[in-house]
């Protein structure tokens, strides 16, 4: 199979599911989440189209922050862009206005629109902490879960050939460009980069009272801390300090009207304006 990357953030990379390779064959077409996401396999490797936006600036000192989530959206990866399937699509509405100063920038969904956001983010014309798109898992499924699926839960494969992998991935990235701040949008996610199970529990009903209590900066730092919800990040070969911010999942982005917008939106400008400070 011959790849056509839809934009220049959509690259191809593989995943060596070594000997959980042929359970992997026998399982994929059973599982519904992954009808859309196109590989080809060769030999234990699956190769397959994946999204990542590592800007290039030369500007020195710019603040650094990644935007980490659980893994692609098939549909976002044939269109070239996070986050542009249309349920999607109002998240980067909400980003464009919470960075400050906010980003004047028309998202539009048509291939040209694409192209000129894509060219934005890429090159990161646009102000306040310079932005690096992640996904933790690189696969392209509908739902975290249909990559698990992928492996025999009876063993320990998926932690052998996914997830460990995987976090080394991330925090080669975090090394390379020195990023200190990470928003992590998935409970799962989080609580992998920050190795702590469970400490993100209820976290959707946590961030919506730390907003709506605590709505000044450092009192809102204060709520995650108490919570588990602001905290080191621990990752593999880790070579600097770095803090992981858990955000809202992006299904709540619309949820929670507060002040003018939702619960979700406050969570970013707190997010992004401590990246700011500290990224």
């Amino acid at each position: 199979m011959h790849f056509i990357p839809a934009s220049p953030v959509i690259v191809e990379t593989f995943l060596d599911f070594g000997k959980a390779a042929e359970y992997a064959r026998q399982t994929w077409s059973k599982i519904p989440g992954l009808s859309n996401t196109k590989g080809c396999w060769k030999g234990s490797r699956l190769h397959f189209l994946t999204e990542s936006i590592q800007p290039t600036v030369a500007t020195s000192g710019r603040p650094k922050v990644m935007l980490l989530f659980s893994n692609p959206h098939p549909d976002s990866v044939e269109r070239g862009l996070f986050m542009s399937e249309p349920r999607s699509r109002g998240f980067w509405d909400i980003l464009g206005n919470s960075i400050q100063p906010k980003i004047n920038h028309d998202f539009s969904w048509t291939p040209n629109g694409i192209t000129g956001t894509v060219s934005m983010l890429a090159n990161g014309d646009y102000e306040g902490p310079l932005m690096f798109f992640e996904c933790l898992y690189q696969l392209p499924s509908r739902f975290p879960k249909d990559l698990r699926n992928l492996f025999d839960r009876k063993t320990d494969d998926f932690k052998t050939y996914l997830h460990k992998p995987s976090l080394e991935r991330i925090s080669s990235i975090i090394n390379k460009h020195n990023i200190s701040v990470v928003l992590v949008f998935t409970q799962e996610t989080y609580e992998s980069v920050v190795d702590q199970p469970g400490i993100s529990k209820g976290s959707r009903q946590v961030l919506r009272s730390c907003v709506e209590e605590q709505p000044s900066d450092a009192l809102f730092k204060e709520c995650l801390r108490k919570y588990g919800l602001m905290n080191n990040v621990r990752l593999p070969d880790l070579k600097h300090d770095c803090r992981a911010i858990k955000v809202m999942d992006t299904r709540a982005k619309a949820w929670w009207p507060f002040d003018g917008r939702s619960i979700f939106s406050h969570v970013l400008c707190h997010g992004l304006r401590y990246a700011a400070e500290f990224g």
